[in-house]
């Protein structure tokens, strides 16, 4: 799950881009969660979860009852979590970009922007 991997598909908006990664956190975390339940041998359990993106229009796209005109072209393999996330299962949740902790570990920063996100990733903050 810890890996960076290539996006077979070309987006043509950044929002777009997002909700494909969006979709492929989903699956882990569905997968996960079902293995979890499996091991744990609960058969009737009911689990919540909250995924953060940075992304508002990823978000829009996620939270949709439907699929948009505009978004058709995007492979149908990216919208099997709809139902979870209209059933409450999963919750999407903004969070903002300057929040981001993975950054420090992606991304090269200003020491001003390392020292916050080093206290987040701490929990000194």
């Amino acid at each position: 799950m810890w890996a960076s991997k290539l996006q077979m598909e070309i987006a043509l908006l950044t929002a777009e881009a997002k909700y494909i990664v969006l979709s492929q956190s989903m699956c882990e975390l569905l997968l996960t969660k079902a293995l979890v339940l499996e091991i744990i041998e609960i058969t009737q359990a009911i689990t919540h979860s909250m995924v953060f993106e940075d992304n508002q229009g990823a978000i829009s796209l996620a939270i949709a009852p439907r699929m948009m005109p505009q978004t058709k072209h995007i492979g149908l393999k990216y919208h099997f979590f709809h139902e979870h996330v209209a059933r409450g299962m999963v919750k999407i949740l903004y969070c903002k970009t300057a929040d981001q902790i993975a950054d420090i570990f992606t991304k090269g920063l200003t020491t001003i922007k390392f020292n916050r996100l080093r206290k987040m990733l701490m929990g000194w903050w």
